[in-house]
């Protein structure tokens, strides 16, 4: 595979690797199914794969950027599902309300088991939402932009995924 992405040169145009990486995150949706563990877990090990030259040819740049916010994205979802502390004033569950609100699941389901991979997928392959998460990788994790690029994510987000689950209402009916 790295032979014919770097042959003394780029072998593939950007429209080639474009299909390279859509491919790499295709076949993880499809191997992990709708569980955010497993998909981090499949990306964690693209990373080692070569001793890392795999990830970093095909997901180099800015392409490596947005696949990791979108990681960071569905780790603080799958917090939101499994963390049971609560402070006094409710902030620990200001992020999985919001993100839980925001999908219409009520709060408590992962953003990945909510809507599944498929629209992940589309999620991925937006133009404006890359953006956004392109933001959110460059930000510091923690802080007040941090919170409002994910806030920004995730409002940007939300047409795709109104489309999708009204898509998948009305097959079925």
């Amino acid at each position: 595979m790295l032979r014919i992405l770097n042959v003394s040169g780029p072998a593939l145009d950007n429209t080639g690797k474009d299909a390279v990486r859509a491919a790499y995150i295709a076949k993880i949706a499809e191997t992990v199914g709708d569980s955010p563990a497993k998909f981090m877990t499949q990306i964690s090990k693209l990373k080692k794969q070569a001793g890392g030259e795999i990830y970093n040819t095909v997901f180099s740049g800015r392409h490596m950027k947005e696949l990791e916010a979108l990681n960071d994205v569905l780790q603080t979802t799958q917090r939101a599902d499994t963390a049971n502390v609560v402070t006094q004033t409710g902030q620990a569950l200001a992020n999985p309300l919001r993100i839980g609100g925001v999908f219409g699941s009520g709060g408590g389901v992962s953003l990945a088991g909510e809507v599944g991979f498929g629209i992940i997928m589309r999620i991925y392959e937006s133009k404006p939402v890359r953006n956004a998460l392109l933001r959110l990788a460059n930000t510091k994790t923690g802080t007040p932009a941090y919170e409002r690029a994910l806030n920004e994510a995730i409002n940007i987000s939300r047409p795709i995924i109104a489309a999708s689950s009204s898509q998948q209402q009305s097959e079925t009916q």
